[in-house]
C-alpha cells in the first residue's frame, strides 16, 4: 500500500517552533516526575529528594503532600509552609514545582470512625446523580481493583463545582498561588460516575442551567430529547467554566503562575459521561493539559496489549498534541517495565507530547532511577529536535467532540480494544466498553489504524481554525454526524482554497453542536450519497478539488477486521487523496512520525511488535525512502535513540555494509541506471561534501554504535534516488533518524 503513495513533499522549509505566548516558556521544557510530600518534612529530607530528582535530569516536579484529604485550617496551613520551603529548595536547583490539588475529590479516612468526614460535615456541597443519590463512595476490597487511591474505609466525596465548596476551593487556590510554587496541578475536574450516573442535579446547578438554557434539568436518560442533549453540552462548559475560574483565582495573585489540568479523558467516549472535554481549553492561556492516558492493566501496564490496543494509544497521544493547540502537553507515560515504558515514552515524544514518567498505577513512582536518568538525558538532548519540530503529514483527521457525544452516547467507554483477560486489573471485562462495538470512535480509530498500518505520516485535528486547516492537502472527517455551523464553514472555506475532504458516515453534518437535526448538511461543499453510487464526488463549489463521501463505515469495519478487504476498500477510494512522504519495508505494526526542526528532517520509529507476539526478534533492519524538498540535499543520516547503547549485531553489520556498497536503487528494489546512479554519487561526493559510501570506513559507513554514554547514537549510510533518500535503519524498539539537509 505504502509503495503506491508517492507524492512530492512540501519545499518551503519550516521555522523551529517559537515558544508559546499562551503559557511560560519553562512548561514546553519539561521533563515531570512525581514527589510524595510531607508537611513534616526536614530541610535535610527535602534536599535529599530534591537531589535524587535532579540527578535523574527531572526538571518539573509534581508534588504530592497531603491535599487530597480533608483537611482542617491548621493542616492546611501546615501543607502552605512546605510549599513555601519545597519549592524554595527546589528553586534553587534550577527545578519547577507544580504543586498537586484534586479539583472535585476530598477524601477523609476513617470516615465511619469519624462524624466529621466530608459529606458528613457538607451533604451539601456533594454532586448529585441523575435520581438524586450523593456521589459519594467509600473505599473497599471491590472498589480498590478500580480505585487504588482510595484505601479501604476512605470516603471519597465526590464535589458539586456549583455549591458552597467552589468557594473554599477557590480561596485556598489563592493562598497556594501565593507561596512561590510554580503552577498548580489541578487533578481531574469531572463528574465522577463510580457511585453514581450522569451527575451533577445539585440543586445549584439545576438552577444554574434552568437559567441558562431556560428548561429544568433532566430527570433521566433520553437521547431523543433535546434538552438531554442540551445538558450534555452545558455540563462540559461548566466543568470549563470551574477550571477558568480556579485559572483566574490564581492569576490574580501571581500574574504568570499556570494550571497543569489533569485529564483523564482522551478521545474515547468517557468525556461524555464525566463531563471533561479536553478540546475546550485548547485557546485558553494560563492552562495546560497532562494527560492520563490509562494503559491496558493497572498491573502491568501496557505489556499485555494487543495490535488494536496499541493503535488505540497512538490516537489518544496524537489526539493529546492536537487538542493542545499551540500549548504544550504533558503525558503520563506509564510503564511496569523498563522495555514497555521506552516504548509508550517514545509515542509521546515521537507525538511532541512532554513526558511525565511514573511506574503503573501511581504518581509519584518511577519504573526505574537508572530508567528514568537515560530517558531523560536523552532528552535533555535532543530537546529542541523533540518539542520544537512540526509535523510534515500532508493528512489530518478531522476529531468532532459532537459526533462523539450524539453518535456514541456514552455507550461504553471506548478506551481499549481487547477486553478479554484474566487479569483483575485489566481496564475493562465488559464487551461494550470496547471501541469495536462503538460508532464515531471505532469509525475513527478505524481511520487513524489504516494511516499508521499503512506508514502515512498524519495528524489530529480538533477545533481547527482556518491556518490549521490550510497546512493539511487532505483531510479526512470520519463518522461526521455532528458539527457545529462555524467549524462546517471552515471545512467548506477549506475546500474552496483546494483541499480534498474526504467523509464518512451516512448522514454526514446533519446534526448540529447539540444533536438537534438539521433541515440539510451543514457542509455545503458536499453532495450527500444516498445509496451504493460511486463514492468520489467531485464538490461543485468554484475551486474546489476532490471531495468524497463514503457511506460506510470502512474504517470500523478496518479495526475490527484482519484489514485486508477492508483496507483495499479505503485505499480504492482515498488513495489518490492521501499523500505520502514516507515508503518502508517495515512492518504495518511499525509506527512512524515525520517531523522537521529547521534543515533536518526526523523519522520516529516506533516498534511495539514483541508485547503481542514474543517471536518477533528484538532487532531488524528496515529500509526507509523519505522525501526530500525539492531545494534540498542531503549532507548525512544519523540514528539516535534512548534505547542502551549496544553494537550492532554482526549480520545487521553486514546487512548495512552490502546496502553502503550497492548501487542505488529504486525503492521497489530496481536498479538504477548507471547515468543515475552515477549522479546520485556525484550529487553526494561532490555537492554535500560526504565522502562515497565505498570509501567510507567501518565506523562512519557501516552504522556501528557509539557505546559512549546511557544511549545509542549512529551514523548511517544512505543513498540518494531522485528527490528521495534510502536509508537502512537497524530498529529495536524506538529510533529517531535525523536526516540533514542543506540548501542546494
Amino acid at each position: 500500500m505504502s509503495a503506491a503513495l508517492v507524492f512530492a513533499a512540501c519545499s518551503a522549509p519550516l521555522q523551529a517552533g517559537e515558544p508559546s505566548r499562551l503559557v511560560p516558556d519553562w512548561l514546553g521544557e519539561a521533563r515531570i516526575a512525581g514527589a510524595e510530600l510531607f508537611s513534616e518534612m526536614t530541610a535535610g529530607e527535602i534536599a535529599k529528594n530534591l537531589k535524587a530528582l535532579a540527578d535523574q535530569n527531572v526538571t518539573v516536579i509534581e508534588a504530592d503532600s497531603d491535599l487530597s484529604r480533608l483537611l482542617s485550617e491548621k493542616e492546611f496551613e501546615n501543607e502552605i509552609s512546605l510549599m513555601r520551603r519545597y519549592s524554595e529548595a527546589a528553586h534553587q536547583l534550577g527545578m519547577k514545582v507544580v504543586w498537586y490539588y484534586p479539583a472535585l475529590e476530598v477524601l477523609t479516612p476513617n470516615a465511619k470512625a469519624t462524624k466529621n468526614s466530608m459529606y458528613q460535615t457538607h451533604p451539601d456541597w456533594v454532586q448529585r446523580g441523575l435520581d438524586g443519590r450523593p456521589n459519594v463512595f467509600m473505599g473497599d476490597r471491590r472498589h480498590k481493583k478500580r480505585v487504588h487511591w482510595v484505601d479501604p474505609g476512605t470516603e471519597s466525596a465526590w464535589m458539586s463545582p456549583h455549591s458552597g465548596y467552589a468557594e473554599e476551593f477557590i480561596e485556598r487556590i489563592k493562598r497556594m498561588a501565593a507561596t512561590g510554587i510554580d503552577g498548580i496541578w489541578l487533578d481531574v475536574p469531572i463528574y465522577n460516575d463510580i457511585a453514581v450516573a450522569w451527575a451533577d442535579s445539585h440543586p445549584a446547578a439545576a438552577a444554574k442551567f434552568q437559567a441558562d438554557v431556560g428548561f429544568p434539568i433532566p430527570k433521566s436518560v433520553d437521547w431523543n430529547d433535546s434538552v438531554w442533549r442540551r445538558w450534555i453540552a452545558w455540563r462540559h462548559q461548566e466543568i470549563t467554566n470551574f477550571v477558568l475560574r480556579a485559572r483566574d483565582a490564581a492569576r490574580s495573585v501571581a500574574n504568570d503562575i499556570p494550571l497543569v489540568v489533569e485529564t483523564v479523558t482522551l478521545d474515547y467516549d468517557s468525556a461524555t459521561m464525566l463531563g471533561l472535554d479536553g478540546t475546550t481549553m485548547k485557546q485558553e492561556a494560563g492552562v495546560i493539559q497532562v494527560w492520563e492516558a490509562d494503559a491496558v492493566s493497572d498491573r502491568t501496564g501496557m505489556r499485555e496489549a494487543k495490535p488494536d490496543d496499541w493503535i488505540s494509544l497512538i490516537g489518544m497521544f496524537k489526539f493529546a498534541k492536537a487538542a493542545s493547540g499551540k500549548k504544550p502537553s504533558w503525558m503520563f507515560t506509564y510503564g511496569k517495565e523498563p522495555d514497555d515504558a521506552l516504548l509508550v515514552m517514545a509515542e509521546a515524544l515521537a507525538t511532541g507530547n512532554h513526558p511525565y514518567e511514573t511506574k503503573i498505577p501511581l504518581m509519584t513512582t518511577t519504573v526505574g532511577p537508572a530508567y528514568r536518568k537515560r530517558m531523560f538525558s536523552w532528552i535533555k538532548r535532543e530537546q529542541q529536535r523533540l518539542f520544537d519540530s512540526q509535523s510534515l503529514a500532508k493528512v489530518a483527521v478531522y476529531y468532532s467532540p459532537e459526533s462523539r457525544d450524539y453518535l456514541d452516547r456514552s455507550a461504553g467507554s471506548g478506551l481499549f480494544a481487547n477486553t478479554k483477560s484474566k487479569d483483575p486489573l485489566w481496564w475493562s471485562s465488559e464487551q461494550e466498553d470496547s471501541v469495536y462495538g462503538r460508532t464515531y470512535l471505532a469509525e475513527y480509530r478505524g481511520i487513524i489504524k489504516w494511516l499508521a498500518n499503512n506508514h502515512i505520516p498524519f495528524d489530529i485535528i480538533a477545533r481547527p481554525d482556518a491556518a490549521e486547516l490550510s497546512r493539511y492537502q487532505t483531510i479526512i472527517a470520519p463518522s461526521l454526524g455532528a458539527i457545529l455551523d462555524e467549524d462546517a464553514s471552515l471545512l467548506d472555506e477549506y475546500v474552496t482554497a483546494g483541499g480534498d475532504l474526504i467523509v464518512t458516515g451516512a448522514r454526514p453534518a446533519m446534526l448540529d453542536e447539540f444533536g438537534n437535526e438539521r433541515r440539510e448538511a451543514a457542509l455545503k461543499s458536499l453532495p450527500l450519497r444516498q445509496a451504493a453510487e460511486t463514492p468520489d464526488i467531485t464538490s461543485s463549489v468554484p475551486g474546489a478539488k476532490r471531495v468524497v463521501h463514503i457511506l460506510e463505515l470502512l474504517g470500523k469495519t478496518y479495526l475490527a477486521s484482519d484489514g485486508s478487504a477492508a483496507g483495499r476498500s479505503i485505499n480504492e477510494i482515498i488513495g489518490q487523496s492521501v499523500h505520502s512522504g514516507v515508503t518502508t519495508t517495515a512492518d504495518k505494526s511499525v509506527h512512524m512520525e515525520l517531523r522537521r526542526s529547521g534543515n533536518e528532517i526526523l523519522l520516529h520509529l516506533i516498534n511495539p511488535e514483541r508485547l503481542w507476539n514474543k517471536k518477533a526478534p528484538a532487532s531488524r533492519t528496515v529500509t526507509v525512502s523519505v522525501e526530500i524538498p525539492a531545494d534540498a540535499v542531503v549532507t548525512g543520516v544519523e540514528l539516535t535513540s534512548p534505547e542502551p547503547g549496544r553494537k550492532l549485531a554482526s549480520r545487521q553489520l553486514r546487512a548495512t555494509d552490502a546496502f553502503a556498497q550497492a548501487p542505488p536503487t529504486t525503492r521497489a528494489g530496481k536498479r538504477l541506471s548507471e547515468k543515475a546512479a552515477k549522479k546520485s554519487r556525484t550529487l553526494r561526493s561532490e555537492t554535500t561534501g560526504s565522502i562515497p559510501v565505498s570509501r567510507r570506513t567501518r565506523s562512519k559507513a557501516t552504522g556501528q554504535v557509539n557505546d559512549e554514554g546511557p544511549a545509542k547514537s549512529a551514523s548511517l549510510p544512505y543513498q540518494m534516488d531522485g528527490n528521495r533518500v534510502v536509508i537502512q535503519v537497524p530498529l529495536e524498539g524506538y529510533e529517531m533518524v535525523v536526516i540533514s539537509t542543506t540548501a542546494r
